[in-house]
């Protein structure tokens, strides 16, 4: 069985799965999204990072700074730069714990793009998987802002009376993000960071990357066209239909065997083994969804 070990580092918390012998055949860190759907995608998160770990694959999943049991608070300044830097010494981290080489990124949303971003300054990992990655982030804001509006209306039309929203804050069911942060995602898109954003030392951005999405766009096609151009080997794939990217926990109990069966190739295939488990691990680590809280999911300060 594996084993599952609470970790802390730059006052990060996080949770280490590390197979059963403590010999790692590579390394995954795991990559929250934000707010909701972090809470929504807990729960499948762990339980890939169970199966990873089975199957010879250390796993690290932590709390950004300031976000669960983190120290630190969500409207404390440059959010979004201690958020990257908690990756990349989640990075370090969990090569010194496992003492595998090769590194693969995980993230789901936001946290997709904060590891493509993470992994340019990293200077590259052997692959890199993103999970309906936020490409811009200013259509992550205006979608973050049309949601709020939307349930604020919701309340007031239920007759509840409800707080001003601070001055230049964008909510998002119960989260928040302040200032500083917007002004830094607004100057987001993966579309030019992989264009003019050469990695650290001139290397690739990752051996190989997953683009997994809801449906095709041709902003992601553009995003892939990016990465190739950087060296890296990508793959497109896509959730043949919506619910699967939103999964319940009947899904995540069908899926768990095969992610299973799917990272096991890793300690025989060697690099390429380990990126196709990573990429059948995608299901699982979205279980869950806005509007689909799952088991297991905590608010912040609750195990």
């Amino acid at each position: 069985m594996a084993t599952m070990t609470p970790v802390t580092f730059d006052g990060c918390f996080g949770w280490l799965h590390r197979p059963k012998d403590l010999r790692a055949a590579a390394c995954v860190v795991l990559c929250n999204p934000f707010g909701y759907e972090a809470l929504s995608a807990y729960r499948g998160a762990r339980e890939l990072a169970d199966a990873l770990a089975a199957s010879g694959v250390a796993a690290l999943r932590f709390d950004y700074p300031g976000t669960g049991d983190s120290s630190g608070n969500e409207d404390d300044p440059l959010r979004w730069r201690a958020w990257l830097d908690s990756i990349k010494a989640a990075v370090t981290l969990l090569r010194e714990e496992s003492g595998a080489s090769r590194v693969t990124l995980c993230g789901l949303r936001l946290g997709a793009t904060l590891a493509a971003l993470a992994a340019h300054e990293l200077g590259g990992v052997d692959d890199l998987v993103l999970l309906m990655p936020v490409i811009s982030g200013k259509a992550y804001i205006r979608e973050l802002e049309l949601q709020q509006q939307t349930w604020l209306g919701a309340q007031r039309a239920l007759g509840l009376e409800l707080e001003e929203e601070p001055y230049g804050t964008v909510g998002a069911h119960g989260f928040r993000l302040y200032p500083d942060t917007l002004a830094l995602l607004a100057n987001v898109d993966l579309e030019r960071s992989a264009e003019s954003g050469d990695a650290a030392g001139g290397e690739r951005l990752a051996r190989r990357v997953l683009l997994h999405d809801i449906n095709d766009s041709a902003r992601l096609r553009r995003l892939a066209a990016r990465y190739e151009a950087l060296g890296a080997q990508v793959q497109v794939q896509f959730f043949r239909r919506v619910q699967q990217a939103f999964a319940e926990s009947e899904l995540q109990r069908a899926a768990a065997p095969r992610v299973r069966r799917r990272v096991a190739l890793a300690r025989r295939d060697g690099a390429n083994g380990a990126h196709r488990a990573a990429d059948r691990a995608a299901r699982v680590g979205r279980a869950g969804g806005p509007g689909r809280p799952r088991g297991g999911c905590r608010p912040r300060g609750i195990r």
